[in-house]
């Protein structure tokens, strides 16, 4: 799964392209950006639950803007929000029915190299320009804000994603996740990710 914002290519600088800039300056004694990315990976791979909303804007001209939201429980299952995985006969414990094929490695594995798209594509690069930008308030929290980018391939050539986050001070956990690319060949051009619910859905009754 790819995503693209050819509408915005011209406001996109050498970093961070079209995102703002209010927010407090982080302390003297905050931690690295590398640290934090790192601890944050671990907060969100420790995690029995959560929500993500995700809300895409295509690249297509006249496409509207459309949301989906997902149940992540554990590694396995994925489902959209409010279904919850049924037992098999066979005493399995299933993603249920409408399994996404695609790693959703962006939420658990950023320090490691971007967002894998899976066969035939190898994966992202190691995150560069990271940097911690701020400290700033969000659905009252305190989130470190973190920017930075790395190339992924596709069949017509690597590109360039550009990522903004915002990772709470106290549990490390991602909160908010907005994304832009500079491929002219995918389907969707911005996605801002709002994640919720930690440790709060359902478990499936195998577990």
């Amino acid at each position: 799964m790819r995503f693209v914002l050819a509408a915005v290519l011209a406001l996109m600088s050498s970093s961070c392209p079209i995102f703002d800039d209010d927010g407090a300056r982080p302390p003297a004694d905050a931690p690295p950006a590398e640290e934090i990315q790192r601890r944050s990976d671990e907060a969100m791979r420790g995690l029995t639950s959560f929500r993500a909303v995700m809300k895409v804007v295509p690249s297509v001209p006249g496409n509207p803007p459309y949301e989906s939201a997902h149940d992540f429980r554990g590694t396995r299952c994925i489902l959209p929000a409010g279904q919850t995985p049924k037992v098999q006969p066979n005493g399995a414990c299933p993603c249920g029915p409408e399994q996404l094929q695609q790693d959703y490695g962006t939420f658990f594995d950023r320090a490691k190299g971007g967002q894998p798209f899976g066969p035939p594509y190898a994966g992202g690069t190691a995150p560069t320009n990271l940097r911690l930008e701020k400290t700033e308030a969000i659905d009252g929290r305190t989130a470190w804000v973190v920017s930075y980018e790395f190339k992924t391939p596709s069949i017509e050539g690597p590109f360039t994603i550009w990522r903004r986050e915002w990772i709470e001070v106290d549990s490390f956990l991602l909160l908010r996740q907005e994304q832009t690319d500079d491929d002219r060949f995918g389907v969707r051009a911005r996605v801002t990710s709002v994640l919720s619910h930690f440790n709060a859905l359902p478990m499936p009754l195998c577990r």
